[in-house]
C-alpha cells in the first residue's frame, strides 16, 4: 500500500517564507534594543546580543532565567 501527501505551498511561497525568516533572525542579531524571547512560563529561551550590555553578563547564562527575576518590577504573568 502505498501512501501519498500533497503540499498545497508553492516554490515561491517557501523562499518568501525562508527569505522573511532570514530577515528576522539578522534584525533580532543587530538590533540595538535587548530582546529576550520567553515561553508561557517566564523562562528566558532566546537573547540577542543588546541583552549583554543591559543585563551586564553573557548572553549564554540568561538562558533559563525567570523573567522576573531579571525584571521583577514586571507582574508575575508575563503574558501581557
Amino acid at each position: 500500500m502505498g501512501v501519498a501527501s500533497a503540499c498545497w505551498t508553492s516554490l515561491t511561497g517557501v523562499i518568501s517564507l525562508r527569505e522573511a525568516r532570514r530577515s528576522a533572525e539578522h534584525l533580532f542579531m543587530v538590533t540595538q534594543d535587548c530582546i529576550l524571547v520567553v515561553n508561557e512560563d517566564g523562562m528566558v529561551q532566546q537573547v540577542n546580543p543588546a541583552t549583554k550590555s543591559f543585563f551586564r553578563i553573557q548572553t549564554s547564562q540568561l538562558i533559563g532565567y525567570q523573567l522576573q527575576n531579571l525584571l521583577p518590577e514586571l507582574k508575575a504573568d508575563p503574558v501581557v
